[in-house]
């Protein structure tokens, strides 16, 4: 199943008619853990199992007006995240990272050498020296 799939699942919604708000709350969610430090590896195409559950939390606390159960969510939600910046998964989605960035940063090209100013005349104007 898609995220989604497993964010819809877990509001009780049935139809797909909202999807355009659950998509927002998701990406709402990716953009906030970004933003507090949770590495992007975690967060892509295989996303973390903790950091799908914070989406999840983060859904829940933010789909609909009526909800009771809104601040338990948030709580959950910033344990999750919290979990997230601290672990080490994190510390080693950051070194492989900082691995790769460095080997993917192009090289700085070499200044060109300026080139040589002409030798200036060594006779004294005037041609003969006298």
């Amino acid at each position: 199943m898609s995220l989604i799939d497993d964010v819809r699942v877990s509001l009780r919604v049935v139809s797909d008619m909202t999807d355009v708000e659950v998509q927002g709350l998701i990406d709402a969610a990716v953009q906030d853990m970004r933003r507090v430090g949770v590495r992007a590896a975690l967060l892509g195409d295989a996303m973390n199992p903790l950091a799908k559950s914070a989406v999840v939390m983060f859904c829940k606390a933010n789909y609909g007006f009526d909800n009771n159960d809104s601040d338990r969510y948030w709580q959950r939600y910033h344990w999750a995240v919290t979990a997230l910046m601290n672990s080490s998964a994190n510390e080693a989605a950051e070194v492989a990272t900082s691995a790769f960035d460095e080997l993917s940063e192009p090289e700085p090209s070499p200044e060109p050498e300026p080139e040589p100013s002409p030798e200036p005349d060594t006779e004294p104007e005037g041609g003969d020296g006298a």
